[in-house]
């Protein structure tokens, strides 16, 4: 899945991109905080984070719930 056109950038330079649905849970954005990119840029980025935040949410739901708890990183309109 290639990454999908940023839909905006927040305050705090989060870079947001449209999620999908994945085994059956709609996640409706991905923030991706670029602090990554200090130590990092050379062989990570965007599109590699989403890959593998999207390879991760088709594993498993339980993961999504955790990621979703404990770093705040999604906004999922059926997680409560």
């Amino acid at each position: 899945m290639p990454l999908p056109k940023l839909l905006y950038t927040t305050a705090e330079n989060h870079r947001v991109y449209p999620f999908v649905e994945v085994n059956g849970r709609q996640m409706t954005e991905l923030h991706i905080d670029p602090h990554y990119e200090e130590e990092h840029s050379e062989y990570m980025n965007d599109e590699k984070i989403y890959q593998l935040v999207y390879q991760l949410a088709k594993i498993s739901a339980p993961i999504i719930y955790l990621i979703k708890k404990y770093s705040g990183i999604f906004r999922d309109k059926n997680i409560v």
